[in-house]
C-alpha cells in the first residue's frame, strides 16, 4: 500500500521482487514450499505521514514501546507481518526512491528465506550484521536489461564509513564485533561531510555502527566474485535463530582479519577507487 501513483507503485514492486529473487538465487531459501504468508508493505512518500499513521498503528500494538518508533524510517511488526517504510530519508533528502524500502525489506526477506521464518528478536552480539545487510540492499540497483546487483557506489552508508575512516573515527574493530543492540543504539549519531552521488553531502544523524556493518557486509558480498554468498546467507540465518554472532572469519572460512580487509576494499569502492 502506498500514496504513490499506480505507475510508481508497480515500479517499486518490480524492484522489490528483483531484490528478493537476487537474494534467493545467491544465498538460498529455507522458506517452506507451502508458505503463503504475505508481508503487507506500506510505503509513505513523506516521513510526516509515516510518523502520523505509523505512530498510531504502533501505539495500538501490545508490548511495544512507541518511543522506539520515533525518528525511525522503517518498522516491521513481525506479529502482524506488516512493514512500514519512508520513501525519503527524514534527515538526508538526497536519499530515497528505492533505498530505504529495499534496505528494510532485506531484513524481512532474510528472516523468511535465510532463517526459515525463525521467531525472536536479534538483540545480542553481532546484531549489526542485519544493519549491514540493510545498508547493502540500499545500494541494490537494476541495470537497463533488468539484472540486479549490489552497487557499492550506491550504498550511502559506505560513503559514511569511508569518511569516518578518513577521520580516524571508526569504532575499533575488536570492540565493534562485540556490540549488542543496546550498546550500538546508545552511541552518538554525528553529522559529517561525505562524498556521495557525485557530490559533497552533509550526512545527518548517521549510525556509525550501521555504516561499519555495511562495509563488512558489502565487502563479503562482493569478494571473490560472490563465492561467500551461500555461507554468508547461512550466517545470517543462524544469527536470527541464536541471537549471537560467531567469529565471522572462522565461520566463512577466511583467514583471521580478512573480513575487516574486505570492509576496507568496500569503503574504497564506495568512491570508485581501484580495489586493492
Amino acid at each position: 500500500m502506498t500514496d504513490h501513483d499506480y505507475k510508481e507503485a508497480l515500479r517499486l514492486l518490480g524492484t522489490l521482487a528483483a531484490a528478493e529473487a537476487w537474494m534467493v538465487a545467491r544465498m538460498g531459501s529455507k522458506a517452506k514450499r507451502n508458505d503463503v504468508k504475505i508481508t503487507n508493505l506500506m510505503v509513505f512518500s513523506e516521513w510526516q505521514a509515516y510518523d502520523k499513521i505509523g505512530g498510531e498503528l504502533v501505539e495500538a500494538m501490545r508490548g511495544v514501546d512507541p518511543a522506539r518508533f520515533e525518528g525511525s524510517s522503517g518498522w516491521h511488526d513481525r506479529y502482524r507481518d506488516r512493514l512500514m517504510v519512508c520513501w525519503r530519508h527524514r534527515h538526508n533528502g538526497y536519499l530515497g526512491d528505492d533505498d530505504l524500502m529495499l534496505g528494510h525489506a532485506a531484513k524481512v526477506m532474510a528472516r523468511r528465506h535465510l532463517a526459515g521464518g525463525a521467531g525472536g528478536e536479534v538483540q545480542g552480539k553481532g546484531y549489526w550484521l542485519l544493519e549491514g545487510l540493510r545498508g547493502a540492499f540500499e545500494g541494490f540497483r537494476l541495470s537497463a536489461d533488468g539484472v540486479g546487483e549490489i552497487d557499492p557506489g550506491a550504498c550511502w552508508r559506505l560513503a559514511v564509513a569511508r569518511a569516518l575512516r578518513d577521520k580516524d573515527q571508526l569504532i575499533p574493530w575488536d570492540e565493534f564485533m562485540e556490540l549488542t543492540q543496546k550498546q550500538g543504539e546508545a552511541r552518538d549519531r554525528p553529522t559529517i561531510k561525505i562524498s556521495f552521488g557525485g557530490s559533497e553531502r552533509e550526512a545527518k544523524q548517521v549510525d556509525v555502527v550501521a555504516a561499519q556493518a555495511t562495509a563488512i557486509v558489502v565487502g563479503i558480498l562482493k569478494a571473490d566474485g560472490g563465492k561467500k554468498l551461500k555461507k554468508f546467507g547461512k550466517l545470517v540465518g543462524d544469527l536470527y535463530k541464536r541471537d549471537s554472532l560467531p567469529d565471522i572469519d572462522k565461520t566463512l572460512g577466511l583467514k583471521r582479519g580478512k573480513a575487516v580487509s574486505m570492509a576496507e576494499v568496500a569503503m574504497d569502492a564506495a568512491h570508485g577507487l581501484k580495489n586493492k
